[in-house]
């Protein structure tokens, strides 16, 4: 499969995999129509080919560090300066 296609196939896949025109990214759907319409064939995706499937997030991700990574809830210490710090004792081999 070369490059165009493939290109083509994640496009197909993406418009499927975010609702279409009423789901959460429907700029997938508005280009697929948009090539559809102008033209494009798009290649038959495989039956076996897997789904394209992201769960919806269930509980909220944390951008912070976590107690007990070695850092305490208490510290002032970025993990930006406590890597830093560590940086210079590393060694090679």
């Amino acid at each position: 499969m070369n490059v165009r296609d493939k290109i083509l196939v994640f496009i197909d896949s993406w418009r499927e995999a975010f609702g279409g025109s009423g789901g959460r990214y429907p700029q997938y759907y508005i280009a697929y129509e948009d090539l559809r319409c102008s033209g494009v064939h798009f290649p038959q995706r495989s039956p076996d080919t897997a789904p394209i499937f992201t769960p919806p997030v269930t509980h909220p991700i944390s951008r912070h560090p976590q107690p007990g990574y070695e850092m305490t809830s208490s510290s002032t210490t970025t993990l930006d300066e406590a890597m830093a710090a560590e940086v210079e004792t590393l060694r090679l081999g």
